[in-house]
């Protein structure tokens, strides 16, 4: 495992992974096969919590999914603001926030530790939530027009900019990647 560069194990040095991989363990008894699952597993587990611990406070499977687009939408928006990765933006006013989400769907998500929502700002709980949502986004962007030279400049594409772990997971929801190289 830890000579294999696409083993789960590897994932295990991050705290936040390594904890998302304890808990998801310990409810289905297995590792799921790749870090999109691994996500999946996490966010439904949070949703699915937070709905049994507030069944008042719960939103119906059907509204999931716009709760899932939002979340979406609203990592977008957030990573579209980076930069660079010194300068990585990973907060939006919350005026802003509840343009792109209604604020009874942002204090759902707050409330499943999906993001952190305070009187003037909106983040999500970790770094990699934003990037797992924003790398859901892709497809879709890219059947819009997006360019990948809008993300990653011509000129230096070498060079990090933020953008990174987010099309690496992306690469997980294709399956033929080279649709991402357009």
């Amino acid at each position: 495992c830890l000579n294999d560069p696409r083993s789960m194990i590897k994932l295990a040095s991050n705290p936040y992974l390594l904890t998302q991989m304890v808990v998801i363990y310990s409810d289905q008894q297995k590792l799921p096969e790749s870090r999109i699952e691994l996500f999946t597993a996490f966010v439904d587990d949070l949703i699915f919590r937070e709905t049994v611990a507030r069944p008042d406070n719960h939103y119906p499977k059907a509204q999931q999914e716009k709760l899932r687009s939002d979340l979406k939408g609203l990592a977008w928006q957030l990573q579209s603001r980076t930069g660079s990765l010194k300068d990585a933006r990973t907060t939006l006013p919350r005026i802003e926030a509840e343009k792109l989400m209604p604020l009874a769907l942002l204090e759902f998500s707050a409330a499943a530790s999906i993001i952190d929502l305070s009187k003037d700002s909106v983040r999500f709980s970790h770094q990699l939530l934003q990037e797992f949502f924003t790398a859901q986004s892709f497809s879709e962007k890219i059947a819009e027009g997006l360019k990948a030279a809008e993300l990653w400049n011509p000129k230096n594409w070498w060079e990090t900019n933020g953008w990174e772990e987010a099309a690496k997971l992306a690469v997980d929801y294709e399956s033929d990647p080279s649709v991402l190289l357009h």
